[in-house]
This record gives C-alpha cells, structure tokens and sequence, in this order.
C-alpha cells in the first residue's frame, strides 16, 4: 500500500498529515519533495545514512582535442559554453546534458558524463527515506524516481510526502500509488490548484480522498468545498496555533487539539483502505 499525500500549492498542512500518519501508521515515510525536504523537521529525524545518486549527465571538453574551432557554443541554446578563455568550458549550472554539442562538435572532444546532482539519506528507525536535489542542478522527477525504488527495498506500506502543485516532481510521487489524499485549505486559491492536482490523480486513475486544513478559518468555503466533492473529503483539521508551537520545538503536534482530528482523519483513512 503505497499512500500519497498531495496539494495544489504549497503551505496547506501536507506535511504536518504526512508526518502525523506515518507516526500513526508506524511505516515508511518517503519524502519526495526533493527540492525543499522538511519530514525529517516534522519527525525530529537525525539521518544514520546518506549517499549521493546521478540523475543527469552534463558535457565536458576535452581541451586536448579542442581546437577552439566555435561549434559548441553556436550550437548550445543554454549559453552553457563559455568562451572567454583560451578553449572554452562548460558551465556546469547552465548545462542541460542535451548532447547538441557533443553531436556537432568535429573532433569528439565533448562527451557526457554523469554528474551527481542529488542523495538519499535514511533513518532507518523510523524509518524515513528522504530525496534532496542539489542546489542548481536538474532532474528533480529522476530524483523522486530513484527515491522511491529505494524506498520499495526497504517496506511496501509508505506514506509519500509530494511536493506542493503539478510539475514533474509531483507526478513522479503520485504515479503507482495506491491512494491519494490531497489537502486543501479553504480559500479561493487552494480550490482552484486542487481541481488541477486532481487531473492529474484522475488521470493515473488513483483513488482519492480530501483533507481540508484550517477549515473553520473560512467556514462558508469550507462548506463549499464539502459541497463540490461529496463523500470525497474525508476530514477536516481545525485552526490551532500549537501545532506551530510543536513545530518550532520539532515534534509532532500530539497534545493540541488539532490532532483529535487528525487521529479522526487516520481512523478514516485506515477503514478506507482495510474495505
């Protein structure tokens, strides 16, 4: 069972659910916002192991061979050639690997080569897997891809934490998922990027269910939001500064009041799932 926790856009409360039912579930976390990871703060998590992984291959010159002949960087779209010098170089953060240079170039200078531009650390207690993509480099959905197949080594019950809209990340977090739960604040903002999260679980034919965070902030949007997607929303979490408080202090929101519901939303969801 592999459950993924989604959202149209980013600061609605994804990762406060996602921490709190992995703690509930006693399972694996992944987290597989790769490019700004944060289940390891929610968790309080120290991580007893990390090593570095390549998604990506960037050119690199051979200045032997070069022969300053101009091809490369008339060719590359990127400006990624700089030529200021005596042979020109590659600037790594502008590389895209396109291989367009490499196939121009007329004396095989240029070849691809892998870079690392990520790792995977792991808490193996809790357990959590978590993806990080370096600074500036590309690759971020290869990134999630490589999280997640080590992350099936290690246990098939995982709680996924995605990234916040649509972009490559997230689609590689909620493809081959079993479930979807996806979390809305109720504003007129977070609607409209939750029917496009939506498409996107619709389109991989994933079930799914609706959390509406902070539901009593607007109560009439709230409402509207029940009113849209039905037996759909699964639960609703109340407004309450502590969680904030337990945050700062790095521990799960356990003695505020908001989690009477999220212990409500975990019910829920674990009789989904069991039926």
């Amino acid at each position: 069972m592999k459950i993924v926790i989604a959202s149209g856009k980013g600061g609605v409360g994804k990762s406060l659910i996602a921490s709190s039912l992995i703690h509930l579930f006693k399972t694996l976390g992944v987290d597989a916002d790769v490019d700004a990871p944060n289940l390891h703060i929610w968790l309080n998590a120290n991580f007893d192991e990390s090593f570095e992984i390549s998604t990506s291959s960037k050119a690199k010159i051979n200045q032997d061979k070069c022969i300053n002949c101009g091809i490369c960087w008339n060719t590359c779209r990127f400006n990624a050639i700089d030529h200021s010098g005596v042979k020109p170089k590659v600037n790594q953060f502008l590389c895209e690997g396109c291989n367009a240079c490499v196939v121009k170039c007329p004396m095989k200078a240029i070849e691809l080569v892998e870079v690392k531009n990520g790792r995977i650390s792991i808490n193996h207690k809790i357990p959590l897997v978590s993806g990080e993509l370096y600074p500036g480099e590309t690759g971020s959905g290869k990134v999630v891809y490589q999280v997640r197949e080590f992350a099936d080594k290690i246990l098939d019950f995982q709680i996924i934490d995605a990234a916040a809209g649509i972009s490559c990340t997230v689609i590689a977090s909620i493809r081959n998922t079993d479930l979807a739960i996806l979390v809305v604040e109720p504003t007129d903002a977070s609607l409209n990027d939750l029917k496009r999260v939506i498409e996107i679980v619709e389109h991989f034919g994933i079930p799914y269910y609706i959390v509406i965070n902070k539901w009593d902030m607007n109560k009439e949007k709230a409402k509207e939001i029940e009113e849209i997607f039905g037996d759909k929303v699964i639960g609703k979490i109340r407004f309450d500064k502590c969680v904030f408080e337990s945050l700062t202090q790095m521990k799960l929101p356990m003695d505020c009041d908001a989690w009477k519901d999220i212990l409500n939303l975990f019910d829920k969801i674990k009789h989904a799932i069991e039926n």
